[in-house]
């Protein structure tokens, strides 16, 4: 991308791309890995990942194994993530209500790019508990 703002021939930057392949500076599974471990760390879903990794020009294959991978992992993610949520929304807004603490959560999960079914899943899961 950057070459092709400096304006380089296309020749050059297929040349350029494939001497960093052979050197193994450019691998996308690799790069894949590491960016789900990054991902996982921050606390992001998998329809964010997907969104980041198509950026990132990633091939529509390895993104959907790399959300595979991520929805496996991220179903203990979401209950963590709620939890923290609402203690942070209790301890700092005492009295508000359960139905906007609900809908807070809601949305804090959606906008991490959880799935909508996994959160109302998870979120009805945790308020059945209590």
């Amino acid at each position: 991308m950057r070459l092709k703002k400096r304006e380089v021939s296309l020749s050059v930057i297929k040349k350029v791309i494939d001497y960093l392949k052979d050197c193994n500076y450019i691998d996308d599974q690799e790069f894949v890995e590491s960016y789900l471990r990054s991902s996982l760390a921050k606390g992001w879903g998998p329809i964010k990942v997907n969104v980041k990794l198509k950026k990132f020009g990633i091939s529509a294959k390895l993104r959907k194994q790399a959300v595979e991978q991520l929805e496996e992992k991220s179903q203990g993610l979401i209950d963590q993530l709620i939890e923290q949520k609402i203690s942070s929304l209790k301890s700092s807004k005492p009295n508000l209500e359960e139905k906007k603490i609900k809908e807070k959560t809601i949305r804090f999960l959606a906008t991490r790019g959880f799935y909508y079914k996994d959160i109302f899943s998870h979120l009805n899961n945790k308020l059945d508990k209590r």
